[in-house]
């Protein structure tokens, strides 16, 4: 199978998620999805998942659409028991119907059992019998939908876990590196705000002073908890932060500093972010090597 190739991905103003993840819930929500969830999260990306976002009083199928459509990229994860979801199946197809990018992630199974389904070696073909044995509740038309959806996915480049020899974790880091490297940079989610935040945040760009290239400026947002420090912070950073070659956002720095190895990690972040480096970085030497050449690129 074809590796996914990176292409550089505009996160256009309008929409609302950088991830869909269509998945079967019962094969890989508390494993892989889970661990996927929460590391593309740390990265700042904004992802789908429909137990998580849908709005209480609407419409599952309505909101579902809704979300695919408002997503710049959707990940069908292909495990074995995915075709024994009509869900999982219905949302494949409406990603085809809707414009978008989509990266197919394969899970244990094969490209060609999802592009054959109706092989004996597919685990899916005994899902397609039953959905078509079912003609009072599926209209056979949508079944057909249902697998040229699965053929035509299963042609593009995507993950699998063979690439990592079937490490879990492997393929998750693999999967949000490539992610984040396809938008480059993203912007935090931020919830609304109350009456008058943007005032707040207004008055602390102009006080950054942006437009100085001699000095380093340096604010401080001082006040009691939940008062919605951490929310000016967001929303300042997502309003500038396409202005400079490279940013980095650090969470939670008082409490990181105290864990093993902090300063360490917090150290390898900004690194990370303002390099564009994609690996890890393991050793000390590395990290005041990476420090030399940011020095000389952005003061030198």
């Amino acid at each position: 199978m074809e590796e996914y190739k990176l292409t550089k991905l505009d996160f256009q103003r309008d929409m609302k998620y950088h991830v869909f993840l269509n998945f079967r819930g019962e094969d890989v929500r508390k494993t892989l999805v889970d661990h996927l969830f929460e590391d593309m999260s740390a990265a700042g990306l904004n992802v789908f998942l429909d137990s998580e976002k849908l709005e209480k009083g609407e419409e599952i199928r309505p909101s579902l659409e809704r979300a695919i459509k408002s997503s710049a990229i959707r990940i069908p994860i292909f495990s074995k028991g995915y075709a024994d979801s009509t869900w999982c199946l219905r949302e494949a197809a409406a990603m085809l119907r809707t414009p978008g990018l989509i990266i197919p992630l394969f899970y244990h199974v094969e490209p060609a059992h999802v592009r054959h389904p109706e092989k004996d070696s597919s685990p899916y073909k005994q899902s397609f019998l039953i959905h078509y044995g079912h003609s009072d509740r599926y209209p056979r038309e949508e079944i057909d939908e249902w697998k040229d959806a699965l053929v035509q996915i299963s042609k593009l480049s995507g993950w699998s876990t063979d690439t990592t020899q079937g490490y879990k974790a492997r393929l998750v880091k693999m999967v949000v590196n490539d992610l984040i490297k396809t938008f480059d940079r993203v912007q935090f989610e931020v919830a609304k705000y109350p009456v008058g935040m943007d005032n707040v945040k207004n008055a602390l760009i102009q006080k950054l002073n942006l437009n100085s290239l001699k000095e380093v400026i340096k604010v401080g947002i001082w006040g009691i908890g939940g008062i919605g420090k951490t929310t000016v912070a967001k929303a300042v950073y997502n309003q500038i932060y396409t202005d400079f070659d490279a940013a980095s956002f650090l969470f939670n720095v008082g409490t990181a500093a105290t864990e093993s190895r902090g300063l360490t990690n917090l150290q390898k972040k900004i690194l990370k972010d303002l390099s564009k480096y994609g690996g890890e970085v393991r050793h000390i030497s590395v990290e005041i090597s990476f420090e030399r050449k940011i020095c000389a690129a952005h003061f030198g």
